[in-house]
């Protein structure tokens, strides 16, 4: 009976070991799910984006030791997780650097856990993301009403994750399909068209007006005699309005409407035109517009 006794206790005592063992080598990491991130016009990386699981680590004897680890780029370029971390050494870290544009192939950052025991836990995350970037770039266009123009002058947002969709806003006189780079409108009043983009991995966003489209009435086609006088002389233009002051500003524009060039005052440099048929439209002290055509 003793010795049945003795058996007994060696048994209780092996499992209460081996389960013990199992624990401490039984170590599961979770460095987080992988993420694509969509990040508006020239934003910068703030520390918002945290890595790390809901439960990080789980299994293994504590206290831990936490070691982040992400290599990119070669030479000069290469970018490690020192850079793009706020702390390579705690569950989780903050991303506060992103280096690696729209690439969707970046490597994974990789976490590996260490318990007091020594056992070791590794997990992976993968972060990509959309940046979306503007150029301060905008075109002023002129149509007569009741005719049509087509705007063909690109777009201003780059950095999407090709490929893109596009949808011109407002749609408002848009005659053509609005879902192409290049349209056609043919408005009734002044609008102002800004792209929105949606790329493949679905970021989406909307620019500011990429196409200033002024209405001129036809009234231009046959301007009436005395609006002002245009006196071309070694080179520039010189506006006199009929009242015989000058305007506040003067714009170019060529056939299409489109702005060719533009001054303050009276007098603009014209000596770099090439020969043709122009719009000059010159703005009153009140604030109104007034247009002519001029051959140079």
């Amino acid at each position: 009976m003793g010795n049945m006794i003795k058996v007994v206790f060696s048994v209780l005592v092996w499992i209460v070991l081996f389960n013990n063992e199992s624990q401490a080598q039984s170590l599961t990491v979770d460095a987080g799910i992988d993420r694509h991130l969509c990040l508006l016009l020239n934003d910068v990386i703030s520390g918002n984006t945290q890595l790390g699981g809901d439960v990080v680590v789980s299994g293994g004897v504590p206290p831990y030791q936490y070691e982040w680890s992400f290599s990119y780029g070669q030479g000069l370029f290469n970018r490690t997780a020192s850079e793009i971390l706020d702390d390579t050494t705690i569950a989780h870290p903050a991303m506060y650097y992103f280096a690696w544009g729209g690439d969707l192939n970046v490597p994974h950052i990789k976490l590996k856990v260490t318990d007091s025991e020594g056992n070791t836990g590794i997990d992976s995350v993968k972060i990509t993301y959309t940046d979306f970037g503007v150029k301060f770039e905008s075109w002023d266009v002129y149509v007569h009403l009741g005719d049509s123009v087509y705007l063909d002058n690109g777009k201003n947002i780059g950095g999407g994750i090709a490929p893109e969709s596009y949808k011109w806003v407002p749609e408002d006189y848009i005659i053509s399909p609005n879902d192409q780079l290049y349209f056609w409108v043919k408005p009734e009043e002044d609008v102002n068209y800004s792209m929105q983009i949606t790329d493949a991995m679905g970021c989406q966003v909307t620019g500011d007006p990429f196409y200033y489209v002024r209405v001129l009435p036809t009234s231009i086609e046959e301007p009436t005699q005395g609006m002002f006088n245009l006196v071309k002389r070694n080179g520039t233009l010189t506006v006199q309005l009929s009242n015989f002051t000058s305007p506040k500003s003067i714009k170019v524009l060529d056939v299409k409407g489109i702005e060719v060039m533009s001054a303050t005052g009276g007098t603009i440099d014209v000596s770099f035109l090439t020969k043709g048929i122009y719009l000059v439209s010159v703005e009153t002290k009140t604030g109104d517009w007034i247009t002519q055509k001029i051959a140079f």
